[in-house]
């Protein structure tokens, strides 16, 4: 793992490791020994488009598809995930279908970061995550210029009084190297435009499949570990600069593509920015239990 430091945001540098998915299929239990026991951040490239126990999420995940299975379904949205926890806010509810017209249509494409982790719109205008027009473009947001999120593992079936259902039925295929495991927590789908994504969090081990979009990521290592109720472009402005001129932080930056796998161990803590309009499928897993 490349050592961290006052480095720009380069798309094309990752400071925690890379596999190739063949490589990695090739040889799953070298791969778990490595880094799902030792507890080493890891990102494998292409695994969806290698791994036929996931590859079928490709096809879920357009657009037509998923609006033709989900569009009538009711999901709780918010600027960060887990509102009601972070910011005593409770998330508002729309059909997938309402969130899609109204936080994904027209959102900016593409949203790069700078050296000081500001936002880059590709496509004209300053884009930059603390500018003043950020929400033109980013969907509604939460009226602060923070663009809604659906970071959800549970959905109603198109009515608020019928019962909540876990997207775990719909979304139950784990990468084939899990041969056996316990899931700590439920599965959990995100869809988010761009400029959206989490603050700095932690949780048990997990793994997170991109299959979507572009998304960026500050890591940390345990005894660092935080949590923040800042919105995901005020962590990368402010706190990732902040950590690295002081010295009192390693911070680990890398640039998930679509397709790729990033397994995260327990306790390190992340926070994430969608560069793009990007869906995907997180799930939290104990990882002492791969090999009972």
């Amino acid at each position: 793992m490349a050592a961290p430091g006052n480095t720009p945001f380069l798309e094309t540098v990752c400071d925690i490791d890379q596999l190739d998915a063949e490589a990695v299929l090739a040889n799953t239990d070298q791969f778990l020994q490595d880094y799902v026991l030792r507890r080493r951040p890891v990102l494998v490239r292409n695994w969806l488009a290698a791994d036929p126990a996931v590859s079928h999420y490709a096809r879920q995940w357009k657009r037509k598809t998923l609006l033709k299975a989900f569009g009538s379904t009711l999901w709780k949205v918010a600027s960060i995930p887990y509102s009601a926890n972070y910011l005593r806010q409770q998330p508002s509810e729309m059909t997938l279908r309402e969130f899609v017209r109204a936080n994904i249509d027209g959102a900016r494409r593409d949203r790069s970061l700078d050296a000081s982790g500001n936002g880059r719109n590709e496509e004209g205008g300053s884009g930059r995550v603390d500018s003043d027009d950020s929400t033109g473009g980013e969907g509604e947001g939460n009226g602060e210029g923070v663009p809604n999120y659906i970071f959800a593992s549970w959905f109603q079936p198109g009515s608020r009084r019928g019962p909540a259902r876990d997207i775990t039925a719909n979304f139950s295929s784990s990468p084939s190297f899990m041969r056996s495991f316990e899931i700590m927590h439920a599965t959990q789908l995100y869809l988010g435009p761009p400029g959206s994504g989490a603050p700095w969090h932690y949780h048990h081990a997990a793994w997170n499949l991109l299959g979507y979009g572009k998304k960026a990521w500050l890591v940390v290592p345990p005894k660092r570990a935080a949590f923040s109720s800042k919105s995901a472009r005020q962590c990368f402005r402010d706190d990732a600069p902040m950590m690295e001129d002081n010295g009192s932080h390693p911070v680990w930056r890398c640039v998930q593509q679509a397709g790729d796998l990033i397994v995260m161990p327990e306790g390190w803590a992340h926070t994430t920015y969608n560069l793009r309009t990007s869906i995907g499928i997180a799930r939290e897993f104990l990882e002492m239990s791969i090999f009972q």
